[in-house]
């Protein structure tokens, strides 16, 4: 320990603990951002999974076959 050393206790903490916080942050961000783009993906793989067609008064539906 060095002299002034309780001055400068409350910056070290207050630095340790937005560095935490920080850090926290950034992770959950991530996370939510890789789950966002997840439901994308599954959104437009069901969107795409079925096509309505409509010709001369008649509707069609139209739907990809299976991947095996």
């Amino acid at each position: 320990f060095w002299t002034g050393y309780t001055r400068y206790k409350i910056l070290v903490i207050a630095g340790l603990m937005l560095l935490a916080l920080g850090s926290l942050m950034i992770w959950f961000s991530r996370r939510e951002k890789r789950r966002r783009a997840e439901e994308a993906v599954v959104a437009s793989e069901e969107a795409a999974s079925e096509l309505v067609y409509t010709s001369l008064g008649e509707t069609f539906t139209v739907r990809p076959a299976e991947k095996r």
